[in-house]
């Protein structure tokens, strides 16, 4: 079978870019042969697989699309992946494959609204946690369960093995991974976390895995209320060994999938402290110990959930570390790929349900330099929301996630 995926970078370090390098590596043995279609990356390397559309700058969605419709008309698949809303809404009607399915990675802005137009449109639908999962197959999407498949995000073992027992000593390290962007992180309510457990006392240090455009002004807030190390991106035995020694995860976003980094801690031992926005991150957080989910945009409430972890013996801080390694085990590649594999053999046995989906609306934007219509988003959500009623952003529009520069 011949496959195409579709996403907007490669390269990258998110969890997304990561899963797509894996199915570079792996698809040969379980899928099939396989190609990527690269949206905002420019052709830096001679790979016949990898196919970039350069899509940044003065480029146009018009000028993307002609490339795509020429691979597509001189290299037909059997099955087109989708990781992402931007690639279906503004290319996926020139792909040409039987079936066709998406991943969807998280709930992010725009994600129920391109469900509720259209879910129905796909062949299947891959859920990277069970929430994600429970929405697809839910009474308004029309999504029929046997087309839908839960995705379990898979880990690396530690190079360093975690140590499940260690104690909660002082001070304590707290741990965030990911991008530094304000953006869905929302790493502007770190400080006001910080802010909260200085006033209980407790000893502790800061640390970040990651890099992004709000590095330098987090740096300036936080300089006076603890101290914060920057590790920038690691790889490796450097990730894994700085991983290991961190006692907890907070995160402070507003929409998630699953987070591969929480993955990652957890098979590391280290606890984590949640948001209740209703995705795969607070759900297994969740499952470790209630307390460890706090009510969302609230940093204060994070810094308490951290206060009460202080207070319990050494036993009980041994049994979530467990409970978190536990957590992971499932998640492991030969279990991922093999779930692809039965799940993409399923789908083609169903009916198509794609043949609908093959019109787009083409826009005035289709023309528009991609560096000024990203510039417009925000205003564009705005409008949107006010004449909608509705909150996140629209499907049919261009995703915030994507930067074109």
């Amino acid at each position: 079978m011949k496959i195409r995926h579709y996403f907007a970078d490669f390269s990258g370090l998110g969890g997304v870019n990561r899963m797509l390098r894996e199915h570079y590596d792996r698809d040969a043995k379980w899928l099939g042969d396989s190609e990527f279609v690269i949206y905002t990356e420019s052709n830096d390397r001679d790979d016949p697989r990898l196919h970039f559309l350069g899509m940044q700058g003065w480029k146009t969605i018009a000028e993307g699309r002609k490339r795509v419709r020429k691979l597509v008309e001189q290299n037909p698949v059997d099955f087109a992946i989708f990781h992402g809303n931007w690639g279906y809404l503004n290319l996926g009607d020139l792909e040409t494959a039987p079936r066709r399915i998406r991943i969807l990675h998280g709930s992010g802005p725009g994600a129920l609204q391109w469900l509720k137009s259209h879910g129905h449109e796909v062949d299947g639908l891959g859920c990277v946690s069970e929430p994600l999962y429970q929405t697809v197959t839910g009474p308004d999407t029309g999504m029929e369960p046997e087309r839908a498949l839960r995705i379990p995000y898979p880990v690396d073992d530690p190079v360093s093995p975690a140590v499940p027992d260690r104690p909660l000593a002082s001070p304590i390290v707290i741990g965030v991974c990911g991008r530094i962007v304000r953006e869905q992180k929302r790493v502007e309510r770190i400080p006001a976390f910080c802010k909260r457990l200085n006033q209980s006392g407790i000893t502790y240090r800061l640390e970040f895995l990651g890099d992004g455009p709000d590095r330098e002004w987090l740096t300036r807030e936080l300089q006076d209320l603890t101290e914060v190390t920057f590790h920038g991106n690691l790889s490796g035995s450097a990730y894994w060994d700085t991983l290991a020694k961190w006692d907890l995860i907070a995160f402070f976003s507003d929409y998630e999938g699953l987070p591969i980094a929480m993955l990652e801690a957890l098979s590391c031992g280290a606890i984590p402290v949640f948001p209740r926005i209703g995705c795969g991150g607070d759900d297994y957080a969740g499952r470790i110990h209630p307390e460890l989910v706090y009510p969302a945009a609230n940093p204060e409430a994070a810094a308490e959930r951290v206060i009460q972890l202080l207070g319990k013996s050494a036993p009980e801080i041994a049994d979530l570390r467990k409970r978190c390694l536990d957590l992971t085990h499932p998640h492991n590649y030969d279990e991922y790929f093999s779930r692809m594999k039965r799940f993409t053999e399923e789908i083609c046995q169903l009916p198509p349900r794609n043949e609908q989906s093959r019109q787009r609306r083409s826009g005035w934007f289709d023309h528009v330099p991609l560096k000024l219509l990203h510039r417009t988003v925000g205003l564009r959500h705005l409008w949107w929301r006010l004449t909608s009623g509705e909150q996140g952003a629209p499907a049919t529009d261009i995703p915030t996630g994507i930067v074109f520069r």
